[in-house]
């Protein structure tokens, strides 16, 4: 239950943020509506596999300390809209690429951190310290897929 509330908590700070800050310096969406409705789709699928996952239980009951479990959340869910939309300008600026083909790089960049960012946040210690469940790898295989075929069909 913790990483689930964690990770939804990340999930929402970032993309509130992503989708409010990039709008606010670009006036435009970074990201359209389908693209949005995509990505929750992908963040949903990896996240309802946290359920199988293979992480030792804690050996008594958790005590939730919400402050710093919404500390945490906000500090992560921050990094992402930092680094991608810095990614953004440079991008648009060095590589001159139009509006398209910047919504489809956001939107993969945008896929690619959630799915790691699940995998981070699923252990209290090191992320490798176990192996994730088959349907949590197969949840992330079959995401990034369809979203990497998908997005290379546009191109």
């Amino acid at each position: 239950m913790l990483t689930y509330t964690l990770n939804k908590i990340i999930k929402t700070v970032e993309i509130g943020l992503f989708l409010s800050i990039g709008l606010m310096l670009t006036r435009t969406f970074i990201v359209t509506p389908l693209l949005i409705v995509m990505l929750l789709f992908t963040n949903d699928f990896v996240t309802m596999s946290i359920a199988t996952d293979h992480v030792a239980a804690s050996p008594t009951p958790d005590r939730w300390h919400i402050r710093s479990l919404m500390l945490a959340g906000i500090i992560l869910g921050s990094l992402v809209p930092a680094s991608v939309l810095r990614a953004v300008f440079l991008w648009a600026r060095f590589l001159g690429l139009a509006l398209p083909q910047l919504q489809t790089l956001v939107f993969v960049t945008l896929v690619f951190t959630g799915q790691g960012m699940v995998y981070l946040v699923r252990e209290r210690c090191h992320f490798w310290h176990s192996r994730p469940s088959r349907w949590m790898i197969l949840s992330s295989i079959v995401d990034v897929s369809i979203v990497a075929w998908e997005r290379s069909a546009e191109f």
